[in-house]
Order: C-alpha cells, then structure tokens, then sequence
C-alpha cells in the first residue's frame, strides 16, 4: 500500500458526494434563504414605499394646515379691522352725538342767560322808574332849592351805589 496514492474510486465518490451535498445544499439551503433574502428585500420596499407615501401625505397635510393656518390668519386681520372700523365708527358716532349734545345745551344756556339778563334790566328799569318817581314825587311835594336839590341827588347815587 503505497502512502500517497490517488485512488479512482475514492475520488468518483467524493465527487459524487460533493454533488449529492451541493444538491442538497442548493435544494434545502440555499432556495430557503434566498426566499427569505427576497422576502425581506420586498418588505424593506414596501417599508421604503410606505415611508414615502406618508412623507408625501405628511407633506400634503403641512402644506394644507399651512394654507388653513394663513387663510385663519387673514380671516382674524380681517375680523380685526372690521372690529376697528365698527368701533371708529360707533366712537364717532358717540362723539357727533355728545357735540350735538352739547350744542343744545350750550343753546339752551345762552338762551337763558339772555333771559336772566333781559329780566335783570327789566328789573333794574323798573326800580330806577320807581325811584324817578319817588323822587319827583319828592320834589313835587317840596318846593327845593339848589342846595336841597344837590343834596337830593347825592343822597340818590348814595343809595344806588
């Protein structure tokens, strides 16, 4: 028996057996794992897919949350300067009201204080007639002299003043 020898039937068999393993390898091994290396491949797809899909949903939703959110901003402006507007308006109003107000009574108080005055020189004719006729009562009954006379008048602007 030689120590190294090639012997024919000891190689056919490990070939065959090599065969019969990569056949089997192949058949249970390699099929199953690269339906499992699709499968996952697939579901990354779908997982990428599904990413995507929700980021350009994401994306449609901000863009019209955006467009809502300038449109309520717009809306509350408006609101603003309506409320603004309406209150300048109601303030004026109050305004032209109180003037007008004011003007009537105003009117009303020149008015009556043209008639205190008118009443007060109607008065005060009335009293210095009374005293005219007093004193030329006076000087009717006395027969006055120049003196007397003098002395009359300064006794009357006494009594005025």
């Amino acid at each position: 028996m030689p120590f190294v020898g090639i012997d024919t039937w000891t190689i056919i068999m490990q070939w065959g057996n090599l065969f019969i393993l990569i056949f089997l390898m192949k058949k249970f091994l390699f099929r199953p794992v690269a339906k499992i290396l699709e499968d996952r491949e697939r579901e990354i797809k779908d997982q990428y897919n599904a990413a995507a899909s929700a980021q350009n949903e994401a994306d449609t939703l901000k863009s019209e949350y955006t467009k809502r959110l300038n449109n309520a901003q717009n809306e509350a402006e408006e609101m603003v300067k309506q409320a603004a507007k309406s209150a300048k308006l109601h303030s004026e109003s109050i305004l032209n009201d109180a003037q007008a107000k004011a003007e009537i009574l105003l009117v009303r108080a020149d008015e009556k204080i043209q008639a205190e005055r008118k009443s007060v020189l109607n008065q005060t004719k009335n009293e210095i007639s009374d005293m005219a006729v007093s004193i030329a009562g006076k000087i009717i009954e006395k027969d006055l002299s120049a003196a007397d006379h003098t002395a009359m008048i300064e006794k009357f602007i006494t009594e005025l003043g």
